[in-house]
């Protein structure tokens, strides 16, 4: 599932799909609503903003916990969410 992301659009890309015979669904044009991945960087980003790193190796933490703090639960209902 990709979005209409220039770098998505490469040649690499679909040849590394086409390599792991996988299909590629691409989403229409700024579809945040159909896009999983969009709620996940939401939740990252607020827990990571909440954490308010100052120094390289802060910001290093909060980005692991935030990533970490995303639930199998969390993926599943933003899946639900876009309809899939």
């Amino acid at each position: 599932m990709l979005d209409n992301l220039p770098a998505h659009k490469s040649s690499a890309v679909e040849e590394s799909a086409a390599k792991a015979r996988a299909q590629v669904i691409w989403l229409p044009a700024y579809s945040p609503d159909f896009s999983p991945n969009e709620n996940c960087w939401l939740k990252i980003k607020t827990l990571v903003r909440g954490q308010q790193p100052r120094t390289a190796p802060d910001l290093n933490e909060a980005v692991s916990a935030a990533i970490h703090a995303v639930s199998k639960e969390d993926i599943a209902a933003w899946f639900k969410h876009g309809g899939y």
